[in-house]
């Protein structure tokens, strides 16, 4: 069993790693709530509602979200911002 501890441990490493996590990863949702600067209700308000990606129900008491979902999502985003009038 996990502490506390270990677990925000994993989650600081997966941010900090998230570039070299391969595309069929998962990574919970502090690493998300990092990586969006939402806090968590936002970031389960937007995969309800569409604008987000879908988590995944990873075990009983488990959800992530897919690396590779994640990248798709902020890829889609820098390219909307790339193509913005000014």
């Amino acid at each position: 069993m996990h502490t506390q501890h270990s677990i925000a441990a994993r989650d600081a490493a997966a941010f900090k790693d998230f570039k070299n996590l391969p595309d069929e990863a998962f990574v919970r949702l502090p690493v998300v709530v990092l990586l969006d600067a939402s806090s968590p209700a936002t970031i389960w308000r937007k995969a309800k509602k569409g604008t987000f990606p879908a988590p995944v129900k990873l075990g009983e008491k488990s959800t992530g979200w897919n690396v590779g979902a994640l990248r798709r999502h902020y890829s889609a985003i820098m390219e909307g911002a790339k193509h913005a009038p000014a």
